[in-house]
């Protein structure tokens, strides 16, 4: 499986990855950041 983290003000980003299968599996906050973290399965 490959993770990630975003940026929410990434948008575009947070589009791409859902565009190609990436599902959203929590969410974090760094500082000023609020961050999303994806995965995607590579069964």
């Amino acid at each position: 499986r490959l993770v990630l983290t975003t940026a929410r003000r990434q948008a575009a980003a947070l589009e791409f990855y859902r565009a190609r299968g990436y599902e959203e599996i929590g969410r974090d906050s760094h500082g000023e950041y609020r961050l999303h973290r994806l995965e995607k399965r590579l069964d």
